[in-house]
């Protein structure tokens, strides 16, 4: 940018502000990022394998959060579980209650701090067990959810 004698003086210092706030922030953030605890930086675990799903033919297990005993078969998500209803000789699909679970253990680094589960997408209705408490319910297409109730009791 050039500068013109009857242009104002600050267009001729607007380049060095811009550039100066630049490396103030950048310094800034060199002082200020090893600074921060390693309590307060975010740990994430992927949970897309070592799930098990079963069908339930009753509601009655569903709305009473006991799964069913057996039937169980090992799959990872993403999972539809009546993707190949239409390809069988029976007409319609299956539409009814399905459960899926998975175990859970912590790595020690996780005790004492806050845990949340993060779902990429769960559709039509899903209720979230934790130790078999109902720890949140989500309505609605493939959205992402996170579970807002209480904390597992293993955490």
């Amino acid at each position: 940018m050039r500068c013109f004698p009857f242009l104002s003086p600050l267009c001729c210092l607007a380049p060095l502000a811009r550039v100066a706030g630049r490396r103030f922030v950048a310094g800034l953030l060199g002082l200020l990022l090893p600074l921060l605890p390693a309590a307060a930086q975010r740990l994430s675990q992927t949970l897309n394998s070592g799930w098990q799903f079963s069908r339930a033919d009753a509601a009655a297990d569903f709305a009473t959060a006991r799964p069913p005993a057996g039937g169980w078969t090992p799959v990872s998500l993403p999972h539809t579980w009546n993707a190949h209803d239409v390809l069988d000789d029976a007409p319609g699909y299956y539409r009814g209650l399905g459960w899926y679970r998975r175990p859970l253990v912590l790595p020690a680094e996780w005790q004492r701090r806050p845990v949340y589960l993060y779902f990429e997408g769960a559709n039509q209705q899903a209720e979230v067990y934790v130790n078999g408490q109902l720890a949140s319910r989500h309505a609605g297409g493939y959205r992402k959810c996170t579970p807002t109730g209480p904390r597992c009791a293993c955490c």
